[in-house]
């Protein structure tokens, strides 16, 4: 008799047990779930937000030359801050990733305006040209290896 009982108990407790680990682990995997589920609603907005330009509807021809033309003039602007005490070539590549990224560009080492808006704030800053090659934010290797276009820029009427 007591020998069922102990089985009996055992059996419950071990029941209780998984029951109870079970609710718990299923527990655990729904709040995993929903956290997933989460973030991953958070980058899809992420990427809604950061729509590229080349691809933005609704204004045609006229609004995608208008967001350039605001790109250049956030770049040339950058530059001045820089130019007048900003804080470092990292720093101003990142800023100028920022800049790049809310106009939709994911890749601006590849835009020849990029350099160009550049070399138009550097002129604007009031550098001098025989000054360009001494600017400490420009002395990075994607910058260095632009350099053609960031003249091109400050040349330009």
């Amino acid at each position: 008799m007591k020998e069922r009982f102990f089985i009996r108990s055992f059996l419950l407790l071990g029941c209780t047990l998984l029951v109870g680990s079970g609710c718990s682990m299923s527990y655990s995997i729904d709040q995993s779930s929903e956290s997933i589920t989460q973030s991953s609603d958070s980058i899809s907005a992420s990427f809604d937000s950061f729509t590229s330009i080349s691809t933005s509807s609704g204004g045609g021809q006229k609004s995608v030359e208008a967001a350039l033309q605001r790109f250049r003039d956030d770049v040339k602007g950058l530059t001045r801050v820089f130019l007048n005490g900003g804080d470092g070539s990292d720093n101003f590549e990142r800023e100028l990733s920022t800049v790049a990224m809310h106009y939709g560009i994911l890749d601006w080492e590849s835009e020849p305006m990029t350099f160009e808006a550049i070399g138009k704030g550097l002129r604007d800053g009031g550098l001098a040209e025989d000054e360009i090659q001494r600017v400490s934010f420009l002395q990075t290797p994607v910058l260095k290896q632009n350099g053609n276009r960031i003249m091109e820029g400050f040349q330009e009427v």
